[in-house]
């Protein structure tokens, strides 16, 4: 019998956390912002919004206070999200709708209506629904006569009470449109979900589809209260939960038992700090309360190399992989490689970069050592992608995971034309190769965009996780998406059938009762370098190991600072900025640079 967790929300602390890296940049139109590389650094902020009494849901018809423990609530309205623009919007759909009916609403735009403009940037809207036990997220449409006007459909789920936040959103804030947030009542009868009829869904890792069909993901976020399953929900209380398939849902007990299992299986998370947040669940969902009190200080939260935890059979990796923010490798046959600097430092090479991240994939992930079973990591293009197929071991059996629109600040995204180039170039990757797959992380994270690093702000941080300290210590890494996108990982690995198949297979298979759980062991290896600057990756990681019999170690604060980085080459100097970035050290000029070699 598993242990009855002792829950407290609202604890108050004092959290170093990562600096939201802001990707605000001016530049022109052919540019595309979410490519410049961004940093990681740690920086005090402010304690806890959250009030003692759990109190953080709050809308113009008052707080919500947050349901039975453990559904956890959030913030959508705060100071810094409270100020008016000057648009306009109307539409029945602000107020009244019904379930499974199309509303409508339409936001007046003209030059002086949003701050974005004032500001000479580009702006956004977004319209989120929250509901005590819902959250659901309208969507722009296209419309054909034109004009100063941008039109938001959505179709209702459940009846209930909602507040509607239509907002502006640039990457400097976040205002509301006069009279947001907007009350809106939903009415009707919800589609009949009984735990019978919850059967009938497959787990969603079991669905045979088309590999280009990324709408399985569509749905919303609701708590145990409305899910099919009540008890397949996040440690926050929270799912979400797609309208055909079922996300199973792996405990720590379900967690341990995979790992005692005769077969090794390995999760490798490649990619940015953002992306780092889906190992950091995966981690926070395993160990022991005992064993992760310091885990934000540790080589697993704080590395910008190579990181691996193994538990038995069991293992999970992150490498800092900055491909999708490295310009792409050699141009003019080869005679010339494109350089990007910040101000007068060097930031990447991309042509050393590519070359050191495709030795590393061929030469160490898939070298001598136990192959990973599923590879996560970002891209942008289908050439980079073709770079990536070419060195994985034509006898690799695994899924290369793609994520598609996971990064906050993507603000082509809340468009109807760039989501769907978006959803273009993520259907044609699974076209070069059969073991690609991709995610629609951005359909999937949406309902929690008030719920960031730099909540309610939506663009306000690159990152879905967040350093917390919630059910009495058991949860040390906060963020819905991330750890969605983690057991989503496990379903994909160790229940592939599903995990009511898996449960099965495995009965008085690895183990005659939970004592044996208690044998297995854990350890830590890494290879994280002292620097950020310039993006590397190590060719073969020198890989330092230790195993866990009390806690994770703590990370020296020596050995986490920026290095200077190497100058910029000083004919790349000479040329004109592309534009600027926001980093730990301010605001910086972008060059990009073809430099001879």
């Amino acid at each position: 019998m598993e242990e009855k967790l002792v829950v407290k929300f609202g604890e108050k602390e004092n959290r170093v956390i990562n600096q939201p890296t802001k990707q605000d940049v001016d530049l022109p139109s052919n540019v595309v912002k979410y490519f410049l590389p961004d940093y990681d650094s740690d920086y005090k902020v402010t304690p806890s919004n959250q009030d003692s009494n759990g109190t953080l849901m709050q809308g113009k018809s008052g707080p919500f206070k947050a349901p039975d423990s453990p559904i956890m609530p959030f913030q959508h309205l705060v100071p810094a999200n409270q100020g008016k623009d000057n648009c306009e919007v109307f539409g029945e759909g602000l107020h009244r709708a019904k379930v499974g009916v199309l509303a409508k609403l339409t936001i007046k735009v003209n030059y002086s209506c949003t701050r974005g403009k004032e500001l000479n940037k580009t702006s956004v809207f977004s319209v989120l629904g929250v509901g005590e036990n819902h959250i659901f997220v309208a969507h722009p449409t296209p419309r054909h006569k034109g004009g100063p006007y941008v039109d938001f459909s959505y179709v209702p789920t459940y009846p209930g009470e909602y507040d509607l936040y239509v907002e502006d959103v640039v990457f400097q804030g976040q205002w509301q449109v006069p009279g947001s947030p907007f009350r809106l009542k939903v009415d009707g009868v919800p589609k009949e979900e009984s735990p019978a009829l919850a059967k009938k869904f497959p787990s969603c890792q079991s669905l045979r589809l088309p590999r280009q069909d990324l709408s399985w993901v569509e749905g919303g976020w609701v708590t145990r209260k409305l899910a099919r399953k009540g008890e397949d929900v996040l440690r926050s209380g929270w799912v979400h939960q797609p309208k055909t398939c079922n996300f199973d849902i792996f405990t720590k007990n379900d967690i341990l038992r995979a790992s005692i299992s005769p077969t090794p299986k390995t999760i490798a998370v490649l990619g940015t700090s953002t992306e780092r947040g889906i190992f950091l669940s995966l981690v926070d969902l395993t160990l022991k309360k005992e064993e992760k009190t310091d885990i934000r200080y540790s080589d697993l939260g704080r590395c910008w190399g190579f990181v691996e935890l193994r538990i038995g059979n069991l293992t999970y990796i992150y490498q800092d992989f900055r491909i999708n923010r490295a310009n792409n490798t050699v141009v003019r046959n080869g005679k010339t490689i494109m350089v990007t600097c910040h101000n007068e430092k060097k930031a990447d090479e991309g042509y050393k970069f590519w070359d050191d991240a495709l030795a590393f994939l061929g030469g160490f992930l898939f070298g001598n050592r136990v192959w990973p079973d599923l590879v996560m990591l970002p891209l942008n293009n289908k050439m980079q992608l073709s770079l990536i197929v070419k060195v994985l071991p034509k006898s690799w059996n695994g899924t290369l995971y793609l994520l598609s629109g996971f990064k906050t600040y993507m603000s082509n995204q809340f468009t109807t034309l760039g989501r769907q180039l978006e959803i273009n170039r993520a259907n044609e990757y699974p076209t070069l190769d059969p073991r690609v797959q991709v995610l629609d992380a951005f359909t999937l994270s949406a309902g929690m965009r008030h719920a960031t690093e730099s909540s309610p702000l939506i663009m306000g941080s690159e990152h879905w996780h967040r350093w917390c300290n919630e059910l009495d210590g058991e949860m040390k890494v906060c963020g819905n998406p991330t750890e969605m996108i983690a057991q989503i990982l496990l379903s994909k690995v160790i229940a592939p059938d599903g995990k009511d198949v898996w449960m099965r297979s495995i009965e008085n298979r690895y183990f005659d009762n939970t004592s044996s759980l208690a044998l297995r062991e854990t350890f830590v290896c890494h290879d994280c370098p002292k620097t950020l600057l310039p993006f590397h990756i190590k060719k073969q990681p020198d890989l330092k190991c230790y195993k866990l019999t009390k806690g994770l170690r703590r990370r020296s604060d020596e050995d986490v600072r920026v290095w200077d980085g190497s100058l910029c080459p000083a004919e790349c100097m000479k040329t004109t900025p592309v534009g600027k970035a926001y980093t730990q050290s301010g605001i910086v000029d972008v060059r990009y640079c073809h430099i001879t070699i």
